[in-house]
């Protein structure tokens, strides 16, 4: 599973509403994940991001997610349906809402 480190920010800022220690420890889970690859938003890809969520009318971090499908080859998993809606083609699409079957 690959995916910017900018998710370590989201889900801090989403815990840290309820309840800053267990944000840490969330963020710490996320940072140290064996399976999980980290890899930092650098320019070039921010590019992409940003010509693709222009093409394919996405909110700037789906495109993030989408850019990075599209860098490892890999299939975009999501519950987002507009997001996977939206992906374009060239990205496979599984919807997590229909147990990890290919998306329509």
């Amino acid at each position: 599973m690959s995916h910017p480190c900018s998710i370590r920010v989201w889900s801090g800022h989403c815990q840290a509403h309820r309840d800053s220690l267990l944000s840490k420890r969330l963020v710490s889970l996320i940072r140290y994940f064996p399976v999980v690859t980290q890899f930092p938003l650098d320019y070039p890809l921010a590019l992409r991001a940003t010509e693709i969520a222009i093409e394919n009318r996405l909110r700037g971090a789906d495109a993030v997610y989408v850019a990075v499908a599209e860098e490892f080859d890999a299939a975009l998993n999501s519950w987002d349906k507009e997001m996977l809606q939206r992906s374009p083609e060239f990205v496979q699409t599984m919807s997590l809402r229909n147990g990890w079957k290919r998306s329509p």
